[in-house]
């Protein structure tokens, strides 16, 4: 290495080092090639903020439980009370329609969560610099968004009545993604059973539904409960369940 040498040693290979040829004296395959390496360089050094970002992302929204879960590598679990060969089945599903909507209903321990994250990682991934690398155009939209479905609810209630910023998704905010920008909303909802049923929090889910029905976003969903369940208008507002279900069909899964 140059540190290696004296003073006189490094001015003498400075001196004698050849100068890098100007552009002009390029043939044109030399510069064929410096223009491929200059835009290999930007693509990688693109790559590594998209990565960097994607993974900040998922760290802060993924417990620690799932932060190894990949949909590439999932395998079924013995641990899981869906039997193997069921659990085979919907991942080799998942892994062949990534970007399809989903329902996963059933009781605790049927993998539901997994299933959940393992789509939402890859959505991520998918829609790298749509989340990671033009978020000023888009001012605050969030083409992914992950959340438990109590949590959302309260989140939008604050924020109606001034104490909390909005979330990162809401009904409007899916449809200026579309129409503004093009994009498509993926949203991932977990624990759909704990929304307290009120007036107010089930015109607000439904919104959000529509809002995916209306301009074709993936939805994901995933609660301990049953297809009557989601169908039961004390519990959900009517029309709920209808675009649930066409958003997710034929990925609608109840599980007793």
């Amino acid at each position: 290495m140059l540190e290696q040498f004296d003073d006189e040693t490094k001015a003498r290979l400075l001196k004698d080092r050849p100068e890098p040829k100007r552009w002009k004296d390029m043939t044109p395959e030399e510069q064929v090639e410096v223009t491929a390496r200059k835009e290999k360089r930007q693509q990688d050094e693109q790559n590594r903020i998209m990565g960097s970002r994607i993974e900040e992302i998922w760290r802060r929204k993924v417990p620690e439980r799932y932060q190894s879960v990949r949909l590439k590598s999932l395998t079924p679990s013995p641990k899981s009370h869906m039997p193997e060969d069921k659990q085979r089945v919907i991942i080799e599903i998942m892994q062949k329609a990534p970007a399809a909507g989903y329902a996963f209903l059933s009781p605790q321990g049927w993998s539901k969560s997994t299933f959940l994250y393992a789509l939402y990682r890859r959505a991520l991934l998918d829609n790298a610099w749509d989340v990671a690398m033009d978020p000023i155009r888009y001012r605050g939209l969030h083409p992914v968004a992950f959340y438990e479905a109590k949590e959302l609810m309260d989140r939008i209630q604050a924020w109606k009545i001034g104490d909390a910023d909005a979330p990162e998704v809401t009904a409007k905010r899916i449809e200026r993604l579309k129409v503004d920008h093009g994009i498509t909303t993926h949203l991932f909802l977990d624990e759909f059973e704990k929304v307290k049923k009120s007036e107010f929090r089930m015109a607000e889910m439904y919104d959000i539904i529509n809002a995916c029905y209306k301009h074709n976003a993936q939805l994901v969903i995933a609660g301990n409960m049953t297809k009557a369940d989601l169908d039961d208008k004390n519990q959900y507002l009517e029309g709920t369940f209808r675009r649930i279900e066409d958003l997710t069909t034929p990925h609608f899964w109840d599980w007793k």
